[in-house]
Parts: structure tokens; sequence; C-alpha cells
């Protein structure tokens, strides 16, 4: 199995843009593939836990030198160290981020979705939200509490009333929570709570306190970037081994960087 063999299943028939960052960062499609490491963020540690596992082509989600457009390392020592770690062990790493999110379903929305317990509530699958239809109400802090334990998260951030009754979501995985995406879908979509990854924090947040003061009440769950992608990544993981089963295929997870006072 090489290199270019594992790409062409990922690449199925889908054609990106120029733009896109989807491409063999380090590598050739000739190299024989000894195992392949599925992560959401290649960080040093990933790495070397991706060369003890015996894998040397790495599937990231996210971009190796902390940008989204891949820049490569000039005079910087850190990034310069992880580069020399990357040719010293031979990786092959491709970045998987616009593809994946260009399957039908996307897949990183479709495995928090399936790590959530609500494939049979989905209702909806747009191109940057589905729409989950609960079958009775409950109150925000029940949903809250079951999400926490479901991701296996500490902390979760959450906009709303914790006694206020959850029927309708819309979930947005990574950097869609942004006012402009979330606000009109709320709507078009008729939901009363939406969670999401990220965005910025004086639009969908500050919307979705203003309707505390209204009869419309509505409600937003803060996951964190991480924490909404990763189990979609860990999703096709899973769906990697069963396209290859004669592969090793790790996914390795890196924490949250984030620490709590």
């Amino acid at each position: 199995m090489l290199v270019k063999d594992v790409l062409a299943f990922i690449k199925q028939d889908i054609v990106l843009t120029e733009a896109t960052v989807d491409t063999l960062k380090y590598g050739d499609g000739l190299t024989v593939v000894k195992g392949i490491a599925v992560m959401f963020m290649p960080t040093l540690s990933a790495l070397k836990e991706a060369v003890n596992k015996g894998c040397n082509m790495v599937l990231t989600h996210e971009g190796l030198y902390y940008s989204h457009w891949d820049q490569h390392p000039s005079t910087d020592a850190l990034m310069l160290e992880k580069e020399a770690f990357i040719k010293a062990h031979d990786l092959q790493i491709f970045r998987f981020h616009d593809y994946i999110h260009q399957y039908q379903p996307d897949l990183i929305t479709h495995g928090l979705v399936q790590a959530l317990g609500w494939e049979d509530q989905l209702v909806e699958a747009h191109r940057e939200t589905s729409v989950i239809e609960l079958p009775d109400q409950r109150p925000l802090i029940e949903h809250l509490n079951e999400i926490k334990r479901k991701l296996g998260l500490g902390k979760l951030r959450y906009v709303g009333a914790p006694e206020q009754l959850v029927s309708r979501i819309a979930i947005f995985v990574g950097f869609r929570g942004n006012g402009a995406t979330v606000i009109p879908a709320m709507t078009v979509h008729d939901c009363d709570t939406v969670i999401y990854g990220e965005g910025y924090e004086w639009e969908t947040p500050e919307y979705i306190r203003d309707t505390q003061e209204t009869n419309n009440k509505k409600a937003a769950i803060i996951l964190g970037h991480r924490e909404s992608e990763t189990p979609g990544m860990r999703f096709f993981a899973r769906s990697l081994q069963q396209q290859f089963p004669a592969l090793t295929v790790a996914y390795i997870d890196a924490p949250s960087p984030f620490d709590f006072l």
C-alpha cells in the first residue's frame, strides 16, 4: 500500500478549489505506508506518538505550523525543530481539512452527532449545520450534563437559563459559530438551541443573551474548536481502519492546551 493509494481513497471524486490546504506537506505518493496516524492537531507530542506506534503516514485536520494556511518554517526555532523531527523520521504528512468537510455528510459533523447519540434524531443535514429534533423537551441543564459526560469534558460554556426547555438543536462544528452563520440558521431551521465549536464572542453569545429578555428565548452551548471536531476525526479513523484492515490505523489525540484556574 502506497501513500498515493490512501490519498486516492480519501479524495474520492471530490474536487477542491486551488486555495485548498489539503496537500501532501511532507513526503511523496510512492512511499510504502507502514501505518496511518489520524489526528486533529499535529502537536510535536502527537507526531512522536505516531512514530512510536509505527505510523509513517499522518492525516491531520489542522496545520503543522500554527496557521490555517500552513506557513512554512523560516527562522522560528520551534518550527525548525518540528520540521527536523518530521524529516528525520520521513513522515508522510497530508493535511486533511477540506476533504472531510466536503463529504456527504460532512464527517466532522457526523462524528459529533454520533458521539452525542443523536443519529436517530437527525432531521436535517446541510453543508454548515445539522438539525436535531428531540422527541420531548428537556431542561438545558440536563443536556449540558449529558454532553459533558458523552464528550468527556470537564468544563462547558453556555448561554441561556439552565431551566429553559430544549427540543430543536442546530449543530455547527469548528469555527462556524459566528453570528453571520448561526443567527439566520436559528430562524430558518426554527431552532431553540445551538451547539457550536467556536466563534466571535461578541456575536452569537450576545444575540443569545438578548433573547433572554424576550418571549422567544434561545440557548447556546459552546464546545470549543477541538472538542467539536475530534469526534469526527475519531469516526474517520475507524472508517479508515475498516477500509484498510491490514494497516495499523491509530487515532492520536492531543488534549486541549488550556488549563483552568
